[in-house]
């Protein structure tokens, strides 16, 4: 167990985790190391088992009852939780079994090409996760899960930009998306993107940023990282080379 190595990088959309993981295998010392980053989004769609049961649990409404409502108030993330942490049994019974099939399949690659020591960004949004990590990898392997962190209107605006890179369209998107939450939005504050730009962040936070329950404070095999000015990646290398 002494060289078999697994960190599970997590956190909200648009804080980094994957390009920190990517990152941080090209230092030529981590390298040296044996290490290696598996993106979790791209294993799931590698296999199209996998990826098929995560496309057939997203278009449930479970995604629905873990977004929650449109946050008009400023609620901060933990009183959005709260508010959807009552559907917590139900989310748990629809995503546990897909969780648990990713890990069961990775720990299966990780045999197979002889992986010793591994970072994986994917995601946690209960605790539950946490739990479920330990189970499948903390007999074999020396674990720690690392939680990147970026102020949220900061990762709001990070997530935007990413898109618009991508290709969206934000005023097309503004003027013509017939769900609910951007009709409220149409009517609440215009018709036009051009001035509501901050009000589109509540809609990307709404769609794109589910509620997660926080990680467990104290837990000597969690580690926060914070990503607001790219400083993660010298936290990440420092986090390696203490020895984890």
């Amino acid at each position: 167990m002494a060289d078999k190595q697994f960190i599970y990088v997590t956190g909200h959309n648009a804080t980094g985790k994957t390009t920190l993981g990517l990152n941080i295998v090209k230092d030529e010392a981590v390298a040296s190391q044996g290490w290696f980053c598996i993106d979790g989004d791209d294993f799931v769609r590698e296999h199209p088992d996998l990826n098929d049961e995560h496309m057939k649990v997203s278009q449930t409404n479970i995604m629905t009852l873990m977004r929650g409502g449109l946050n008009l108030d400023g609620l901060t993330e933990a009183d959005r939780y709260e508010k959807v942490k009552e559907h917590d049994d139900e989310v748990r019974a629809t995503w546990k079994p897909f969780f648990r099939k990713v890990f069961e399949r990775l720990l299966e690659v990780m045999a197979e090409k002889d992986m010793k020591k591994v970072i994986f960004p994917f995601h946690c949004w209960r605790d539950w996760t946490v739990d479920l990590i330990r189970e499948c990898f903390g007999k074999d392997y020396k674990l720690k899960i690392v939680e990147v962190t970026v102020d949220p209107q900061l990762r709001y605006k990070r997530w935007v930009k990413r898109q618009v890179g991508k290709g969206m369209d934000v005023d097309k998107r503004w003027r013509e998306d017939a769900g609910e939450h951007m009709t409220k939005l149409r009517d609440l504050y215009g018709p036009e993107y051009k001035g509501n730009e901050e009000h589109f962040l509540k809609f990307v936070e709404q769609r794109y940023f589910f509620p997660r329950q926080p990680m467990p404070e104290g837990d000597k095999d969690v580690f926060v990282i914070k990503n607001d000015e790219f400083e993660g990646g010298v936290e990440f290398q420092k986090m390696l080379n203490s020895g984890i």
